[in-house]
């Protein structure tokens, strides 16, 4: 499956994965993927994580589980020590610049098996996200997918060990994921519950199983598990797997039964190679195999022509330098498969600047045929797989939260269970800080609805990105033309300043050639007004003598 749209279609039926799939592709909620065991959580992991446009790692509590999800341990990745840490743990380590660079670009962070990873890792990595991406928000303000059943197996604490014990019990209100500070501070998630069962098809079946999970089994419930009492202890037999309590009882269970096989021991070593494993349970399978022909084994890899799948059970037929025949069930019958050595990659991640993409650097291999001696194995490593027949041997007590879900839900169908004993109501309890938890989320459940709400929020968002991405380009836009008008502007204005200045030299020249003028025009004046004045002067002597005359002439006509 290449494509979300792909992704979405295959689980057309499936309506609880679709909003999985929709709040992790589509917004950057975080997620708490859970469901029932047979729900197909490991399966949506593996096609989503195909499928996923955003640039994400996948990180796992233990060396195993993250070598079977090809993703990285959790304490590897962050550089953390296997010991105990503090809400505000001052020993947090410093990441170097790769991995720094690598958080910054990624957008998700898968973390797969959530119900093993204890309170204080979680707490832990919160710190390293704040600490290196230099950020107040929980977890640095990155997406998470968190995967797991918290119904099913709890964190590890080795109760030997009084010091984690004590501090533990001090600083955090329980052992388990959610009682990291950052979910004690309301930090916002959706949870998705797959419900669709895919392992068992027995309705019965998986009302019971539902019963057991969440503890609400009555007389009844009890009566129908205990059908499958068998009287003669349940006897190992062909293709049948025994789900233990304890390492102790399995380890003597497939050592007596190899010992009891008339066959040659063969022993096959394995090669390793790189920075593989730091701890001897994160080999997939022994460095030393032995075997012998006609002993039961599991397969601990899936097969990529689907001859089998990690947890399938085979006989060994016939056994060669380099390969093995295995017999395996095949319909009502069984057939002969060939199997070679497999070569499992111990992978880190990096950014790669030029593809701008994550990558998976190999750092180690591990070459081994991919089985292991299987007339039994304990409860705790069968989580994840899926077998036809079980013997379930749960010693005298069930001793964990979830145990006893565990090793029932691991079978395909009822009558493929054989309980070594009755199961009793003290075989089956659950942790009430679970179910405590779980129901106060009930307000973060995911659906359709808040799916929707969430993409409009998401949508809403986007649209006033652009908006306001558009509004500076406008102001932008403006401004440019702006300048452009002004420059234009200043442009005319120096040349109405050159026409100005030369204007100006003109007047100037013509104003002095005025001066000169007006200085000859005064100098002309002032002879014509001397000339004036002398007429003048001429001008009223002759006028006296015209009046003289005129009296005299006067006189004589009236006098003579």
């Amino acid at each position: 499956m290449n494509s979300i749209t792909n992704l979405l279609r295959a689980y057309s039926n499936n309506l609880k994965a679709q909003d999985a799939i929709r709040l992790i592709e589509h917004t950057s909620s975080s997620v708490f993927l859970t469901g029932k065991a047979g729900t197909g959580k490991s399966t949506l992991l593996t096609y989503l994580t195909q499928s996923l446009s955003k640039k994400h790692i996948i990180l796992a509590p233990t060396e195993l589980s993250a070598l079977q999800v090809g993703g990285e341990n959790i304490h590897s990745f962050f550089g953390f020590e296997w010991r105990a840490y503090l809400p505000n743990d001052e020993g947090i380590p410093p990441l170097p610049v790769t991995s720094i660079q690598l958080l910054e670009e990624i957008e998700l962070i898968v973390i797969d098996e959530i119900s093993m990873v204890r309170c204080d890792l979680m707490n832990a990595i919160d710190l390293s996200l704040r600490k290196n991406l230099k950020s107040d928000l929980p977890f640095g303000g990155k997406q998470l997918l968190m995967i797991g059943d918290l119904y099913q197996l709890p964190p590890i604490i080795d109760e030997r060990d009084k010091e984690t014990v004590n501090l533990l019990r001090t600083h955090y209100t329980s052992r388990y994921f959610f009682s990291a500070k950052a979910f004690e501070e309301d930090y916002q998630y959706q949870i998705v519950e797959l419900s669709k069962v895919y392992r068992q098809k027995d309705k019965r079946f998986i009302s019971l199983l539902n019963a057991i999970r969440v503890n609400q089994m009555d007389q009844q419930h009890l009566n129908l598990l205990n059908e499958r009492f068998d009287v003669k202890g349940g006897l190992a037999s062909n293709f049948k797997i025994t789900l233990a309590s304890t390492n102790a009882v399995i380890k003597q269970l497939n050592e007596e039964n190899l010992a009891e096989i008339q066959a040659p021991l063969v022993t096959f070593h394995a090669e390793e190679l790189g920075n593989f494993a730091n701890i001897g349970s994160a080999y997939p399978t022994d460095k030393e195999l032995k075997l012998k022909v006609g002993a039961q084994i599991m397969f601990v890899n899936d097969d990529e022509d689907e001859q089998w799948v990690n947890g399938t059970i085979g006989k060994v037929s016939e056994v060669f330098e380099d390969r093995l025949l295995i017999e395996v069930k095949a319909g009502k019958g069984t057939e002969i498969i060939t199997v070679p050595h497999y070569t499992w990659h111990k992978y880190v991640y990096q950014w790669n600047h030029e593809t701008e993409a994550v990558e998976k650097k190999p750092v180690g291999s591990f070459t081994q045929l991919p089985v292991k001696l299987a007339w039994g194995i304990t409860i705790h490593k069968s989580q994840g797989q899926t077998f036809d027949h079980v013997i379930i041997n749960l010693g005298r007590k069930a001793f964990a939260t979830g145990q006893t879900y565990v090793a029932l839900s691991r079978c395909t169908s009822f009558k493929g269970i054989t309980l070594k004993r009755p199961v009793s109501p003290e075989d089956i309890f659950v942790d009430k800080r679970i179910t405590k938890f779980l129901e106060a989320q009930k307000q973060y459940r995911a659906d359709k609805n808040s799916y929707i709400t969430m993409l409009e929020h998401t949508e809403r968002s986007i649209q006033q990105q652009h908006l306001i991405i558009s509004s500076l380009e406008e102001k932008s836009i403006g401004s440019q033309q702006e300048m452009q008008q002004l420059v234009h502007n200043l442009v005319e204005q120096s040349k109405k300043t050159d026409w100005l200045s030369t204007d100006l030299e003109a007047a100037k020249n013509n104003l002095k050639e005025n001066e000169s003028k007006l200085g000859q025009a005064l100098s002309d004046l002032a002879e014509k007004e001397t000339e004036v004045s002398t007429l003048a002067g001429s001008k009223t002597i002759y006028q006296i003598a015209v009046v003289l005359l005129a009296v005299i002439c006067f006189w004589l006509f009236f006098f003579s």
